[in-house]
C-alpha cells in the first residue's frame, strides 16, 4: 500500500428506504468535493463506513475532517455529541498511529513536538509509514460505533483502563485511554491491544 492510498467505504441509509446506497471513494485532490456533492448531500438516518490508512499526518487529518463533514450531515447529533464523538476519534486515531504503528517513545512526548518526531520517523525509519490503520464505524441514531485496529506490537491495556484519575498532560502512558474511557459508554480491546472498540449511545 503507498502512502497516497486512501480508502473509504461509505454505506447509507435513508428513512423508508429498503436498500443502502454504497459508494467508495480513494483520497485525491478531489476527495471532499467529491464527497459533499456525491453523497453527503442526502440527509441519511445512519452511516457505516469502513476506513483503510497509512500512519502519516496527511491521513489523520482526513480521518478527523470526514467524520467532522459526516456528523455535520446528521440531523440527530447534537453540538455536545458531535464535540463528544471527535475527541474520541482523535484520541483513538493518535493512540493507534503514533503510539502503536510509529512507536512514539516517551521522551518525545514529553521533550519534543509530533512533527520533530515525524521528522525523526522519517529520517530512520520511514517504512513506520506505510503501516495500516484500520477502521469500522457506524453512527445512527441510538449509537455511535468505532473499532481501530493498528499493526504496531500491542500493550498492556489492562493497567491504562485501572487508571482512575487523570494522568499528568505530558505523561505518555494512559491518559488517551482515560479520556476515552470517560467520554464512552463503552470500550474494549482485542489482539493484544492492537484493536480498540468504543461505544457511545446516542438515543435516549
Amino acid at each position: 500500500m503507498k502512502k497516497k492510498d486512501f480508502k473509504i467505504e461509505l454505506i447509507a441509509k435513508k428513512q423508508n428506504m429498503e436498500k443502502e446506497i454504497k459508494k467508495d471513494f480513494n483520497l485525491n485532490e478531489n476527495f471532499f468535493n467529491s464527497l459533499k456533492k456525491n453523497f453527503l448531500q442526502d440527509k441519511f438516518t445512519s452511516i457505516s463506513c469502513k476506513i483503510v490508512q497509512n500512519s502519516t499526518r496527511q491521513h489523520i487529518e482526513k480521518v478527523v475532517m470526514f467524520f467532522e463533514l459526516v456528523l455535520d450531515t446528521l440531523e440527530f447529533i447534537d453540538t455536545n455529541t458531535k464535540t463528544d464523538i471527535m475527541l474520541l476519534i482523535s484520541e483513538a486515531l493518535s493512540n493507534a498511529v503514533y503510539h502503536g504503528n510509529l512507536k512514539m517513545p516517551k521522551e518525545f512526548r514529553k521533550e519534543k513536538s509530533i512533527l520533530e518526531f515525524e521528522k525523526h520517523i522519517a529520517k530512520t525509519n520511514p517504512q513506520l509509514f506505510d503501516k495500516i490503520v484500520k477502521i469500522e464505524s457506524r453512527i445512527s441514531p441510538e449509537e455511535f460505533y468505532f473499532k481501530i485496529s493498528d499493526s504496531g506490537d500491542g500493550f498492556d491495556y489492562t493497567k491504562a483502563l485501572e487508571i482512575e484519575s487523570p494522568p499528568h498532560p505530558m505523561e505518555e502512558y494512559g491518559r488517551g485511554i482515560f479520556i476515552i474511557k470517560n467520554s464512552a459508554d463503552e470500550v474494549s480491546f482485542e489482539d493484544r491491544g492492537k484493536t480498540l472498540t468504543i461505544t457511545k449511545h446516542i438515543g435516549g
